[in-house]
């Protein structure tokens, strides 16, 4: 059984917004097809878990958001990179090492967007009115009549009631969101990255040495996060 739409949809929302965001920009290519795949294996392991402790266990596991977030950040860098290839003009150092500077920026942008985004609809769930929703879809199939459907409403909304008064913030994820999905420690080395480039004479080919060296191309693919996530679930 796959955990209930009104969790997974918010959680679901701002990555698949990655994916569209690529997509209108024409973005392609092994980092984008990486990118698909996190996501669509995101949707998966909500459809194989029924209990949200247990899906978030097996995507922190996997790394799945680490996946999705340096593989998203890296097809905006490719894309840079191949709007420079296009043009002989633009094709030096200093602006190779420029558009690679601004695809950083721009992934920070999303994460943040991304992020706050997830945040206000974790935090807006009208449990009444998606119960309705789901209700409305299971008679226009005809999976229940219309009579049941009234009748499901209402048990349903004195159930919703009745756990609201137990528990006010019963149907508000957004802690979960802020755990989990909390990208400060993912923009960190990113800016890091940006700071590295944004020295005086630096040149592509010591960024991209320099990076390596220090493993700093390795701290901005996220192990900080998914250990954290871990942290947090197994508390």
């Amino acid at each position: 059984m796959p955990i209930d739409k009104m969790m997974l949809d918010p959680l679901l929302g701002p990555f698949k917004n990655m994916v569209e965001d690529c997509k209108s920009k024409n973005i392609s290519g092994e980092h984008f097809d990486n990118l698909v795949a996190a996501v669509n294996r995101l949707e998966q392991l909500g459809q194989e878990h029924s209990d949200m402790n247990a899906f978030n266990a097996a995507v922190m596991n996997e790394g799945v958001y680490t996946n999705i977030s340096n593989h998203y950040s890296r097809a905006l860098s490719a894309q840079k990179t191949e709007e420079l290839n296009s043009d002989d003009s633009n094709f030096s150092d200093e602006n190779l090492l420029k558009m690679v500077l601004d695809g950083l920026r721009g992934a920070i942008a999303e994460l943040k967007r991304s992020y706050e985004e997830a945040i206000k609809v974790a935090g807006s769930h009208d449990p009444v009115a998606e119960q309705k929703m789901g209700l409305d879809y299971l008679q226009r199939t005809g999976e229940i009549s219309a009579s049941d459907a009234k009748n499901a409403q209402k048990a349903g909304e004195k159930d919703i009631e009745e756990t609201l008064k137990k528990k006010p913030a019963a149907f508000d994820s957004s802690v979960e969101v802020e755990v989990l999905q909390n990208p400060e420690k993912l923009i960190k080395p990113i800016q890091d990255l940006i700071d590295l480039g944004e020295e005086p004479g630096m040149t592509l080919p010591k960024f991209l040495r320099i990076q390596i060296e220090k493993g700093m191309d390795k701290a901005a693919e996220g192990m900080v996060v998914q250990r954290d996530g871990q942290e947090y679930l197994y508390k």
